[in-house]
């Protein structure tokens, strides 16, 4: 029962926070999603690469 109390607790804390700076957490997941369109047009790239 206590382990069920950790993770609400910590669940609710997180959530908390993204509600009090909603800011810092959109320019994480915009960096993320750059990072993920960059790596995806990088294996792209190799893909063709190694077609060739």
């Amino acid at each position: 029962m206590s382990k069920v109390m950790v993770v609400k607790n910590f669940a609710l804390r997180g959530f908390n926070d993204v509600r009090q700076n909603p800011q810092k957490y959109i320019f994480k997941l915009k960096k993320a999603k750059s990072v993920a369109i960059i790596a995806c047009d990088a294996g792209v790239r190799i893909i063709s690469i190694m077609a060739r």
